[in-house]
């Protein structure tokens, strides 16, 4: 060994470095860390959080999902077992990537499902619209939006998405029937939003009922 000309205990040559131990995860922890997330997810008191998986990563770090009946969280613990991170970001790899697969993701929950659509399918610009009848502003943009310029209109798809506030009488009740109108077509449902959005102004709770109808 070592020596002038070097060797394993030659300076230029140190030893490699042990890897850490991590703490392992008591199972008090987890039980303490699954009423916590309960707590924070504001789950009906007494539905069970349960830790559905449990990764180790780089530098004792955590991946761990907790699922229950209604919710479920994907969470990183720190490796004193004392913080919990909805993300880590790892400085060496290029975000971007990421970034544009999780606005195609958003963007195709935004128009998932059976919603009330005008315009193209392949649209170069999707715009979802969450609306109340009863709202105003709502009443603007459904105007702006069905009177597109020209050169505009062909390439925008637009997606209705209901959105009736608890403040508005009447909206929930138009919310649900413009739903059961949309079961015939897509035309139809929007026939019946436009003209619920023209005669909003005339409208009330007391009379809705037996004016739409």
């Amino acid at each position: 060994g070592g020596g002038l000309f070097g060797g394993p205990n030659s300076s230029d040559n140190p030893p490699r470095a042990e890897r850490p131990q991590c703490r392992p995860l008591a199972a008090l922890t987890q039980k303490k860390l699954s009423s916590y997330v309960a707590k924070q997810l504001r789950l009906p008191r007494g539905e069970a959080v349960v830790i559905a998986s449990d990764e180790p990563q780089p530098f004792c770090y955590r991946k761990m999902t907790f699922k229950s009946l209604s919710a479920a969280a994907t969470l990183w613990l720190t490796p004193d077992q004392r913080f919990l991170a909805g993300r880590l970001w790892d400085v060496s790899q290029d975000p971007e990537p990421d970034i544009r697969a999780e606005d195609a993701k958003l963007a195709g929950l935004l128009v998932a499902g059976n919603s009330p659509e005008r315009g193209p399918r392949d649209a170069s610009v999707s715009v979802v619209e969450f609306a109340d009848f009863q709202c105003p502003f709502c009443k603007n943009l459904n105007e702006s939006l069905k009177h597109l310029p020209p050169d505009l209109a062909p390439r925008v798809r637009v997606v209705f998405k209901h959105l009736p506030l608890a403040s508005h009488g009447w909206a929930r009740l138009a919310a649900v029937m413009a739903a059961c109108v949309g079961k015939r077509s897509d035309g139809a449902c929007w026939e019946f939003a436009d003209r619920l959005f023209e005669e909003q102004e005339w409208l009330s709770l007391d009379t809705f009922r037996s004016t739409v109808l």
